[in-house]
């Protein structure tokens, strides 16, 4: 007998929409989760996040598919240790963009994840730091030039004010970048991904990867690396603590991350397909 949701496929951003750094996952939402489960749905996690920090929610959080990873850049099959799609940064407009960016923005700190599933630190200040410190994972210290292989995206780290600074400098000053998009991640995460390559991509390749309808897909998310991951599912749902315009891009507005927001819109989800409410 088939279960009532099976075929549905639910994908939450992390940080901020998941859970927070300071409280983890709050209990209604692994509990909503496991219920959906339960239930026949696969749960996964999309995140900017590299593999070893993804992988360590794997025993918290009950995910039953491949995670999104490096904000839609790699499709990683923990359970096979297998990447099952992969993009990089076109490698010379990427470092021309990013020795400008070195040169005229000092007080950014960068990272460049590369093709080798490693994190090399190019310059290091309290940001990357924090950042290292917050999602639990290791980096080698190298020069730009020094960094191996393809590059599947670079993550700035500063202060507010310097990554808005350094996205409208992007978005001015590198229209000949036309195969990399710059975007903030996070109010001090600012980063150059491929072109064409986002959460929202990635979600319809895995949609396929799984055999799931489109239609069926939900997406859960809170900031602007999230807008097009929630304009592509079938139901995109905004937590409350989002910006206005990442609320006015998903279809739903939940409650916010720390008090359940993505457990409100599962359960009511879980209630209509076994006939206890509606959405």
């Amino acid at each position: 007998m088939q279960q009532p949701l099976s075929g549905f496929l639910a994908v939450s951003d992390v940080d901020n929409t998941l859970l927070t750094v300071e409280n983890g996952v709050p209990l209604q939402n692994l509990e909503a989760i496991q219920r959906f489960c339960s239930l026949g749905g696969v749960f996964t996690l999309a995140t900017g996040r590299n593999i070893p920090s993804g992988e360590r929610y794997l025993s918290q959080v009950p995910v039953n598919a491949p995670l999104i990873l490096l904000n839609g850049a790699l499709i990683w099959d923990y359970e096979n240790q297998k990447v099952l799609d992969a993009h990089y940064l076109e490698a010379e407009q990427a470092k021309t963009a990013l020795n400008q960016l070195l040169a005229d923005f000092p007080g950014l700190g960068v990272e460049i994840m590369s093709d080798n599933l490693e994190t090399y630190i190019v310059r290091a200040n309290d940001y990357t730091q924090k950042h290292l410190d917050d999602e639990h994972f290791t980096a080698i210290l190298a020069d730009v030039d020094k960094v191996p292989g393809e590059w599947f995206k670079v993550l700035m780290a500063g202060s507010p004010e310097d990554c808005l600074a350094a996205e409208k400098y992007c978005k001015k000053q590198m229209t000949g970048s036309d195969r990399l998009i710059f975007q903030r991640t996070q109010d001090c995460y600012f980063e150059i991904l491929p072109a064409g390559i986002d959460k929202g991509s990635a979600l319809q390749k895995l949609c396929a990867v799984l055999k799931v309808k489109p239609s069926y897909s939900l997406a859960f998310g809170d900031y602007d690396n999230d807008m097009q991951m929630l304009r592509r599912a079938g139901f995109g749902v905004a937590v409350a603590n989002a910006p206005r315009r990442i609320r006015r891009a998903a279809r739903l507005t939940s409650d916010s991350c720390t008090q359940g927001g993505v457990a409100k819109v599962l359960n009511a989800l879980c209630d209509i397909k076994t006939g206890d409410g509606k959405l």
